[in-house]
């Protein structure tokens, strides 16, 4: 009778297990394709491999995003052990359901592994860390990257290295070592556990030179045959030296600098982050992290901020052997303490998991990921949206080439020339001093120029590559535009009137303002035309404004929903004249119409709602007081009343 009670126990706390798994691999998926289909992705890592993908099906490797063959960027071979997935289902979304499953795969075997070290009960609190674990998370929401994938391989490389099953071992080993071109040195380091545990020489001699070939074998021989010098990542250590020959001889005649970078604050940060998150539990049993060694160099020697936090994909390949290490700590813990202190190391898994959620959901995680949980919470909100971006790109025909900012590019990734439009910013590409070859022709421009990443990539030369790109590189022509989003197509002459004009008469709107700005423009006033549409009410605003005098100023507006409580429910950045005129280029008495397109949700109109517009000086990082003798158009703080619910008139 005990033994069968055992046996429902087991069988229940098994059940609670995968349900959570299930739960786990559901719910991501879904906000994965969701945010797909809500262009909620804010970089191009996603998209390059969508490409990628395409680019498979269709008998090439070039990426036009990257501007080379994929393989130069990243050995990422397990790509071509996914191509089926894609070739059945052909979309990118595909792609992301993968990484949620690969993460899914290595919860399900650290549990059953863990179970059998430490029992069902505590292997079950152990997983609730993993599938709460903030590394792990923020890797998954992250664009896709094939890193994630070595979380289910690696996982089954250390169960199989404890089990000693070589044959297992080895095959783990291969397709971990396939997802990224710096898996192989983990791989290497197998071989230095083996000979501190006393294992027979295959252990010890098989890993250590396979590791070492395989990585030798991606980073030289292959690097060297793709090598265009147009990606060059020895670039974040270039404070030790920035080459590999740099590297080595900074090693041998300055250790001590070395020893430095190695134990900095952001270091340490870095570390204490990973294993607070995981109760610190992997420090009572620190062997099994033997392998990840120069994983945790490679981060302690970058140079790159990205490496330094938890909030992006880099952490993922630390999952693995943080978690079997915490398995072993954990059985330390608990093979040594009486019945009241295993109670308290229940309760701070407890109070972990409910920190892990707490810190994910609140963080202000960076500039690239603070929004993708109010897109996740708020995505239905901003269905409208969501229409006007898929209207843009319906547009663009399937054949044509396009350059876009981040946000489009997912969609637009299933084409032979799509380009990313930062490069065109930058210059240069990202991870090389090398210039880059912008394309003869481009087709279509899709650019939300309230893209802050895709706009920070930022040279010495963004302000004359911009003008570049749109006044004397390409001829463009405005085929629609919505809020700070603006489809263009390649012309025989440019002509922005759609957007903004220079006026050689004085044109009098018919709602005067009259408002200064520090004395160096001057809004004269607006008008506005309202359109019905199925999904919104779209409200066309034509602003002129006044150049007062030459400024150095980069002046720019915020158009916000505020409720009558002052409450902002959705905020939306306008750059005057699109960034293509900004009012330091104007000259002195020149009237400018500004033309600004933007769609008032429906919930708008349901309860007394203002659409207001906040000026910002962004040279000096300050907001402006619109000085005006109008006051009624503006509320307490200065800033300019545009539209309310009751359909101003």
């Amino acid at each position: 009778m005990d033994n069968l009670k055992e046996e429902i126990k087991k069988s229940a706390i098994d059940k609670i297990a995968f349900v959570s798994l299930g739960i786990y691999l559901f719910l991501f998926s879904v906000v994965a394709v969701l945010r797909y289909h809500f262009f909620s992705f804010v970089d191009f890592d996603f998209a390059i491999y969508a490409q990628v993908m395409w680019n498979m099906l269709h008998e090439t490797l070039h990426s036009s995003l990257l501007g080379v063959s994929f393989l130069e960027n990243h050995i990422s071979l397990i790509l071509f052990f996914i191509f089926p997935f894609y070739f059945v289902l052909k979309t990118p979304a595909c792609l992301l359901v993968f990484q949620v499953f690969a993460i899914f795969v290595g919860g399900h075997l650290f549990y059953r592994f863990a179970s059998q070290i430490i029992g069902r009960a505590w292997a079950v609190a152990l997983l609730a860390l993993y599938l709460t674990y903030p590394p792990l998370i923020y890797a998954n929401l992250y664009e896709f990257h094939p890193v994630v994938l070595t979380i289910p391989f690696l996982m089954l490389a250390l169960i199989s290295y404890q089990k000693k099953e070589f044959a297992i071992f080895l095959l783990s080993c291969f397709f971990a070592m396939l997802c990224k071109e710096n898996i192989p040195l983990a791989v290497s380091m197998f071989g230095i556990l083996a000979f501190f545990d006393k294992r027979s020489v295959r252990w010890i001699l098989i890993p250590f030179f396979l590791g070492f070939f395989v990585f030798f074998f991606f980073t030289v021989i292959i690097k060297s045959y793709l090598d265009s010098n147009s990606l060059n990542y020895f670039l974040i250590y270039q404070q030790i030296g920035g080459t590999p020959e740099g590297i080595f001889r900074n090693i041998l005649s300055s250790p001590y600098k070395i020893i430095g970078m190695l134990f900095s604050l952001d270091n340490f940060f870095l570390v204490f982050q990973m294993f607070l998150s995981v109760a610190f539990f992997p420090l009572f049993s620190l062997k099994m992290l033997v392998p990840a060694f120069p994983l945790f160099l490679q981060h302690f020697l970058s140079n790159r901020l990205l490496e330094k936090t938890i909030f992006f994909h880099y952490s993922a390949k630390f999952v693995p052997f943080l978690f079997i290490s915490s398995a072993y700590g954990l059985k330390q813990l608990i093979s040594k303490s009486s019945v009241k202190k295993r109670k308290i190391v229940g309760i701070l898994i407890v109070i972990i998991c409910f920190f892990n959620i707490y810190f994910v959901v609140n963080t202000n995680s960076g500039r690239r990921n603070i929004d993708v949980w109010k897109e996740v919470f708020c995505v239905f909100q901003r269905e409208h949206q969501r229409k006007i971006y898929q209207e843009k790109i319906d547009l663009i025909p399937a054949e044509a080439s396009v350059a876009s900012t981040f946000r489009f590019l997912p969609k637009l990734s299933q084409r032979k020339n799509v380009y990313s439009f930062h490069y065109f910013l930058q210059g240069t590409y990202i991870m090389s001093l090398k210039e880059y070859p912008w394309p003869k022709s481009v087709d279509y421009a899709l650019v939300d120029f309230d893209d802050e990443f895709a706009f920070s990539f930022k040279s010495k030369d963004a302000d004359k590559n911009l003008n570049k790109f749109f006044m004397t590189t390409y001829n463009w022509e405005v085929v629609d535009f919505e809020e700070s989003t603006v489809l263009f197509k390649a012309s025989k002459n440019s002509n922005f009137s759609s957007l903004f004009e220079i006026l050689g008469e004085k044109e009098s709107p018919n709602l005067n303002i009259k408002g200064k700005i520090k004395d160096d423009i001057e809004l004269l006033g607006f008008d506005f035309d309202i359109q019905e549409k199925e999904c919104c009410t779209e409200v066309l605003f034509f602003f002129y404004w006044k150049c007062l005098r030459p400024t150095r100023n980069d002046y720019n507006a915020s158009v916000a929903i505020v409720d009558a409580q002052g409450k902002v429910s959705h905020q939306q950045r306008k750059y005057t004249c699109y960034r293509l005129y900004p009012t330091y280029q104007w000259k002195k008495g020149e009237v400018v119409k500004e033309k600004y397109r933007y769609c008032l949700p429906r919930s708008f109109f349901k309860e007394k709602n203002f659409l207001k517009m906040i000026i910002m000086d962004d040279t000096n990082k300050e907001f402006i007081k619109i000085e005006s003798e109008y006051k009624k158009r503006f509320d307490s703080d200065g800033n300019l009343i545009l539209f309310n619910g009751k359909k101003m008139k």
